[in-house]
């Protein structure tokens, strides 16, 4: 009997990967049903409402298993998850011997690792040409195999193939493609050293708060700065700060051109924006204003079009209403939310729902964690801004206007305006 086989894959079942005594009755269930898959039956171990019912004597029949659990490890759950097509698989040992059997036997698959290059050929009389060394188009460029012969030995083998991967992604999508050329021009002028110590360091997004950025190594500000204006063009746009995300971060990932976010950091999608200064706004496509709550209430009861929602327009109705029939916003806002009862108290009102709904629907959307405004001006910093430190400081049709805070609190342009009436 394959007693080490069977506590392997009962370990490999359990949460934690491993089992000690005296055993629980449900890792005594897990056990139940591996010894059932093989053959194997407990007796006197009889399963009730998901319970053991006597569940020392089933203690006393596993006792045999002893040495075998003695020598059994842990098992990592995680090497056994593979991704194939953007799904994921967890596999067991003899699953993943019969897949890997399949590519290699049938399939005629081999390992692939494109960095380590053989010197010679088979024969051991010359030297491998360098055309032959790596499959991939950029790969196969003269530039690329001659900036290889500078990196190794200085860029650990694992980042040099993590790169590789990385900028095969950029050749192979779509809407990157064209912006390959100017990738790798900026990674061949960043001195090796350079490239081991910044390429995927990053393991989370830097924190926010009292409006402190994170600052691009200065090796880094060209890959930072690629945009539409150097190689992209209508429908393959690439806003600055982009490119630099799946170079700095261990689980960094460009999203496609008509994805909700940008960027993925550890799954997690993001945002990313240029600011020409901290204190300026950028639009927002995702959150319309137009079809919002607030619209909603500005338009049914004062009368206020949602064709842009600005101080300006909301001030001369903020305590007297502009149409017949119609209410103040003072009173629309007290009415709808209560508790406005000044004009201070309106502008704020409206400010927080700005915020609140830009967040909901316009960042927060499909799991969205927050906006990176990059700052080139800023000494090239980058700003990951949390969803519920964005703010919002006005609001059209189309978009609303997204900034961020700098004083650790919200303050949008309607906030403003009210501190004035303080």
């Amino acid at each position: 009997m394959d007693f080490d086989g069977i506590v392997r894959e009962w370990f490999y079942r359990l949460p934690k990967g491993y089992a000690d005594a005296p055993y629980t009755e449900a890792e005594l269930a897990v056990l139940n049903e591996v010894l059932s898959e093989n053959g194997i039956t407990l007796p006197e171990a009889k399963l009730e409402k998901e319970k053991f019912t006597e569940p020392d004597q089933m203690r006393n029949e596993v006792d045999q298993l002893d040495q075998a659990f003695n020598d059994a490890e842990p098992v990592n759950i995680r090497e056994a998850l593979i991704d194939i097509g953007g799904k994921q698989f967890q596999l067991n040992d003899k699953e993943i011997e019969k897949l890997t059997g399949y590519l290699e036997k049938d399939m005629k698959k081999k390992d692939f690792r494109p960095m380590p290059r053989p010197q010679t050929t088979a024969s051991g009389k010359s030297k491998l040409p360098k055309s032959k060394r790596i499959i991939g188009k950029f790969a196969e460029d003269e530039n690329w195999q001659e900036w290889l012969d500078t990196a190794e030995g200085i860029i650990s083998e694992e980042k040099l193939q993590k790169l590789y991967f990385t900028l095969y992604d950029i050749t192979s999508a779509t809407y990157t493609a064209k912006y390959i050329d100017s990738v790798l021009d900026e990674i061949y002028n960043i001195p090796p050293t350079e490239l081991e110590m910044h390429l995927f360091s990053l393991s989370l997004p830097p924190k926010y708060g009292n409006g402190k950025g994170w600052p691009v190594p200065e090796s880094f500000w060209g890959i930072a700065d690629i945009g539409t204006e150097r190689g992209g063009s209508k429908g393959t746009e690439m806003g600055r700060g982009e490119l630099i995300i799946p170079l700095l971060f261990k689980n960094g990932e460009l999203n496609g051109a008509n994805a909700t976010h940008d960027v993925n950091i550890n799954g997690e999608g993001w945002h990313v924006k240029e600011l020409k200064s901290q204190n300026s706004y950028i639009r927002l496509g995702m959150g319309t204003f137009g079809t919002s709550e607030l619209a909603s209430v500005m338009g049914s009861k004062v009368g206020l079009s949602t064709k842009e929602f600005s101080f300006e327009r909301v001030e001369p109705a903020l305590s007297t209403p502009i149409k017949n029939g119609k209410m103040s916003v003072i009173d629309a806002l007290n009415q709808e939310y209560g508790g406005v009862e000044t004009e201070y108290d309106a502008l704020m009102k409206i400010q927080q729902e700005l915020d609140r709904e830009m967040r909901k629907d316009g960042i927060g959307f499909d799991g969205g964690q927050g906006v990176i405004f990059y700052v080139p001006a800023d000494k090239h910093n980058m700003y990951f801004v949390p969803t519920d430190k964005c703010i919002a400081g006005g609001a059209t049709t189309g978009a609303h206007s997204v900034g961020m805070s700098h004083s650790g609190r919200p303050v949008g342009k309607f906030a403003m305006e009210a501190e004035k009436l303080r």
